[in-house]
């Protein structure tokens, strides 16, 4: 027979009946069925002194109210609400609704946006459906990196100002020197020269000449005796010996 392992039957001598949800007693541990389930409805022979205690929620107040197996239920709640029953301590379920939609969500349906922290429905949970206030993703990958100040700014693009350009993009040095037509002003105490390949400051315009062309004059080849014994200055191609090339490098370039 079809579901004859489902369910039990009741023991209660009257009844017999198959019941597919059946109720244990929890006084005589016997199977009985829905409408038998009571102690006084299946006449229970639970020992002297057994008392069952149950709870019902107040439907309008939400207090629990405690019943005895041997009270009426209909009397105990209705001395309940003429006597403590207080609608206004009925605690309410918040609602909400989807940033989307505007559909009302319970405390349980409600998803929570991990990146704008809205209240969204599960069919606008993704944050392209419910066009999220939040960065966006691209942001979050490159957010690590810290914007830098206007202070820091100017300080970087003076860093690159201040970096020397090699020596084959300069023009020639007459384009330093003034034209015999424009006076050459003499040159105060306070005034002071710098040279445009390697920064280094002269007091007057005649030394700053002089130590421009050496930058761009032909490299002075080595004696031929000694050719293995010298060195070439990287900066003005001259060629000195070791020992001297150190102090040339540190007295005339100032490395």
């Amino acid at each position: 027979m079809e579901f004859s392992d489902i369910g039990a039957h009741c023991n209660y001598t009257l009844c017999k009946q198959k019941d597919f949800l059946p109720f244990t007693c929890d006084a005589c541990l016997q199977i009985f069925c829905k409408d038998h389930r009571t102690y006084k409805s299946h006449e229970c022979d639970k020992p002297s002194g057994y008392d069952s205690v149950q709870l019902i929620i107040c439907p309008l107040c939400g207090l629990k109210i405690k019943i005895m197996e041997t009270d009426d239920a209909d009397e105990i709640f209705r001395q309940h609400e003429s006597e403590g029953c207080d609608p206004s301590k009925m605690k309410k379920e918040k609602k909400f609704k989807c940033i989307k939609c505007n559909k009302g969500l319970s405390d349980i349906k409600k998803l929570t946006c991990k990146i704008c922290h809205g209240a969204v429905c599960v069919k606008h949970r993704m944050q392209s459906d419910h066009n999220c206030r939040g960065r966006p993703l691209s942001k979050l990958v490159t957010g690590g990196l810290p914007r830098a100040t206007p202070i820091q700014s100017s300080i970087r693009s003076e860093e690159v100002k201040q970096v020397p350009t090699p020596i084959s993009s300069h023009p020639p040095v007459a384009s330093h020197i003034p034209t015999s037509s424009a006076p050459i002003s003499q040159p105060t105490s306070s005034s002071v020269e710098k040279c445009p390949v390697c920064d280094i400051t002269f007091a007057n315009i005649t030394d700053l000449i002089a130590h421009t062309e050496s930058h761009f004059s032909a490299p002075t080849p080595p004696p031929p005796a000694a050719v293995a014994d010298t060195e070439q200055c990287p900066i003005c191609n001259k060629y000195f010996a070791i020992s001297e090339l150190v102090r040339h490098c540190e007295q005339d370039h100032i490395l």
